[in-house]
């Protein structure tokens, strides 16, 4: 290692990058990032920040006021380090996602928001809240993951209304906070911001409620209250996008696309909307047809961790050039257990595979492994 770090800096964190696992290789970067900190070449190095973050020599934290900001994945990691909450690395992590999309910074907002729970000097939330300012879909996702976090309506705790499997919520710690921050970004929002954000989070919550409001009606009539419910709901005045993709602006609902779907405790349901878009390569916006699926009774904050998973594979996936078909689709947990689900065109759901392929509901997992 130290023929290589003599021979060029980078190269030796290549090296480091390239064996996570060799001690040997990770304790000699440590020492070399930290006793040589100070030097201006070594800190344009942004690949060379998390072996200073990981040195116990906190004392040259400060130097990260001048180092070169990271990206975003890489940001984020360096939270989730032992030194991660330290305020210094906290307002350096900052700093890097400042220079990255908001729409970027969207997908890891999950990870964003329970960070929170460890903000002592609001630097997280500041930063929070500043974004939703100047990015409707930004500031969409924020209010709908902070309502997915925050104290769950008076019903949650009602044995009476819940469908199956039911427990009262337990605060994990995060509801106060996130409530408090959530007021708080209504209260910071533009006024054209806030409009658009408004009509967005109103119009989709109708939508979402036709899901809760179909439980109690007979299966037979699902389908026929489904799309009278739908029929209802009033386009807004503000333009809305689709909050599964943000460059799909929704001109019309189609209440007769309103179907009900197969679920043992619950009624989910599809809604097909007609949307404008401008496909890559073309300069003229296309009228289209995009859907989601609206639920409610189901905590889709766990859907949303397991697709980010699936999409970070596939980022690795493609970077080493396999193809392989991963299609990782958008979920919108929008409140205590409900949420909205992006539908992928021609694909089957696990109940129609398991139906085609004659398997019982109960066993078609062991039979699929088997």
């Amino acid at each position: 290692m130290a023929a290589a770090w003599n021979l060029s800096p980078s190269l030796a964190l290549a090296f480091g990058l390239r064996f996570p696992a060799v001690d040997a290789v990770q304790s000699y970067l440590v020492r070399k990032i930290a006793s040589t900190a100070t030097d201006p070449s070594i800190q344009i190095l942004p690949k060379a920040v998390r072996y200073l973050i990981s040195s116990a020599e906190q004392s040259k934290f400060s130097l990260l006021s001048s180092w070169a900001t990271v990206g975003l994945s890489e940001a984020i990691h360096l939270m989730t380090m032992p030194s991660g909450r330290h305020p210094l690395v906290v307002k350096y992590v900052l700093r890097s996602l400042q220079s990255c999309d908001p729409e970027e910074i969207a997908f890891f907002l999950p990870q964003l928001v329970q960070s929170l729970r460890h903000d002592p000097d609001g630097l997280i939330e500041r930063f929070l809240l500043e974004e939703g300012r100047h990015s409707v879909y930004f500031a969409y996702l924020l209010e709908s993951q902070l309502a997915s976090e925050g104290t769950p309506p008076s019903e949650a705790f009602n044995p009476s209304v819940k469908r199956s499997n039911w427990s009262p919520p337990v605060d994990t710690g995060l509801w106060t906070t996130a409530d408090r921050v959530r007021d708080k970004l209504w209260k910071t929002m533009t006024d054209e911001v806030g409009k658009v954000l408004q009509a967005e989070v109103a119009f989709f919550k109708e939508v979402t409620d036709v899901s809760g409001k179909l439980y109690p009606i007979p299966k037979a009539d699902r389908k026929s209250a489904a799309e009278e419910f739908t029929s209802n709901i009033a386009m807004p005045e503000q333009p809305i996008f689709m909050p599964t993709d943000s460059h799909a602006r929704v001109i019309s609902i189609k209440p007769e696309s309103a179907t009900p779907m197969q679920s043992a405790a619950k009624c989910p349901i599809l809604v097909a909307f007609e949307v404008e878009k401008t496909l890559p390569g073309q300069s003229v916006p296309a009228t289209m047809v995009d859907a989601a699926i609206f639920k409610v009774g189901d905590d889709c904050r766990q859907d949303l961790l397991a697709l980010q998973v699936i999409a970070l594979l596939k980022r690795q996936f493609d970077s080493a050039r396999l193809h392989l078909p991963l299609v990782p689709y958008g979920v919108v947990p929008t409140g205590h257990e409900c949420g909205i689900i992006q539908v992928v065109p021609r694909a089957k759901s696990r109940a129609q595979l398991v139906r085609r392929n004659g398997f019982s509901v109960k066993t078609d997992m062991v039979l699929l492994i088997s």
